[in-house]
């Protein structure tokens, strides 16, 4: 069952993740038949996850990593319950962990100014990521070819979700791209020794992006601080108080689904106390049923 899987989901962005759950689930029940996979049996996964890890992470995971690999083994399941292989998914019945809530990830409009001045001339990729919302490898992976200034927008020919998806581009973020033109390469972002390669997101990032965000103290991890990725939330967060409805901005951010996108939505207090008193002043200008 989990090889047939994991046969469709070669296409996927994140199938080095796919594998590593996958290698789990296939140790964990072995010969096992679909029809004896228990919920007790899935707890006590859990908790061999919460107290020794994985094989791949030697450690003891937290409790949002236990909740991804119990995620994909319901959808895993789940296909084998559509198909009527299966009578009812056993995870279902698996109430997940309390997971602590995200930080506020954005960058401010200061600490965007501090790595302006930082980075110089590298500061576009900086804003690029800001104005489209693209992730990492997306940005330092577009070619020219898949960019169309006369229409506003670019094409990504593999993106997380393993279809071609369409991206806008507003006035200044073709301002950019333009800016980088005639370049001699195919690509955007090419490698400085070899141009017909694109760059290394992750090497630019470690040596370029994070002295950066040092020089300019801004504390960068995954825990408590900001990381590449929190661009990307800068991005939609931007949309958010600019009063772009979030319909748009899930378009915009090429999220496939609200719960996806919620995360990246900031409930600012004063925005929401501002909304809830349109209420009462729509109730004092309007004339009373009857």
């Amino acid at each position: 069952m989990i090889d047939r899987y994991l046969a469709q989901s070669t296409h996927k962005k994140g199938y080095g993740n796919e594998r590593v759950y996958a290698q789990f689930w296939t140790r964990r029940y072995g010969q096992t038949r679909v029809h004896e996979v228990t919920p007790l049996s899935i707890e006590q996964a859990r908790t061999v996850l919460l107290t020794h890890g994985s094989t791949e992470q030697k450690r003891p995971l937290a409790r949002s990593t236990v909740n991804r690999y119990v995620a994909w083994w319901k959808h895993v399941l789940m296909i084998e319950e559509r198909q009527g292989r299966l009578e009812k998914n056993p995870c279902r019945a698996i109430q997940k962990f309390t997971e602590a809530p995200p930080p506020d990830e954005q960058f401010t409009v200061e600490e965007e100014a501090a790595l302006r001045t930082e980075l110089g001339r590298d500061w576009d990729c900086v804003r690029l990521a800001i104005l489209t919302g693209l992730r990492q490898d997306e940005e330092f992976t577009l070619a020219w070819i898949r960019l169309d200034f006369e229409r506003g927008f670019g094409k990504l020919p593999n993106p997380k979700s393993g279809e071609p998806e369409i991206f806008l581009l507003s006035d200044e973020a073709i301002a950019i791209l333009k800016a980088r033109s005639g370049n001699g390469s195919p690509w955007v972002f090419p490698h400085p020794r070899d141009p017909s390669q694109p760059m290394n997101g992750k090497s630019w990032y470690n040596h370029v992006f994070k002295p950066a965000c040092t020089r300019a103290g801004i504390e960068l991890s995954r825990a408590n601080g900001k990381t590449w990725h929190t661009l990307r939330h800068t991005f939609a967060a931007r949309l958010q108080e600019a009063g772009v409805p979030v319909g748009d901005i899930k378009d915009l951010g090429r999220w496939k689904s609200w719960k996806a996108m919620d995360r990246y939505l900031k409930r600012g207090t004063l925005r929401l106390r501002s909304a809830i008193q349109t209420i009462a002043t729509a109730t004092d200008t309007k004339p009373p049923l009857t």
